[in-house]
């Protein structure tokens, strides 16, 4: 039996995790986990095998804010120069320092 998302972060170790949305290209957003690993920062829907997005943390570019309709809290990140994926957290300000703690960090 192939492991789902979950078992295969848990391998990797969680940093911070939340429910959260993923907000696609058409600003449709899909409900499922966030999660932060010393190395990638994954979005999951429940039971899945493969991530709806995931990204390498060393591949990022940038880390923005945006707001969408009602919402203050759209974590932005620019990576592989022109890649975007945009994720409505609970707390961006939180989302961001976590996210450039790990960058900072060697994970060797």
């Amino acid at each position: 039996m192939e492991k789902t998302v979950d078992q295969k972060i848990e391998n990797e170790g969680v940093i911070l995790s939340e429910p959260a949305q993923w907000v696609d290209s058409a600003s449709i957003m899909k409900l499922g986990k966030l999660v932060l690993t010393p190395q990638h920062l994954v979005f999951a829907i429940e039971g899945a095998t493969i991530p709806a997005a995931a990204v390498d943390l060393d591949t990022i570019n940038s880390i923005s804010n945006e707001h969408l309709h009602t919402d203050p809290n759209i974590l932005v990140i620019h990576y592989l120069q022109y890649d975007v994926v945009k994720f409505s957290v609970m707390d961006y300000a939180k989302w961001e320092k976590a996210i450039e703690d790990q960058r900072m960090s060697p994970n060797i």
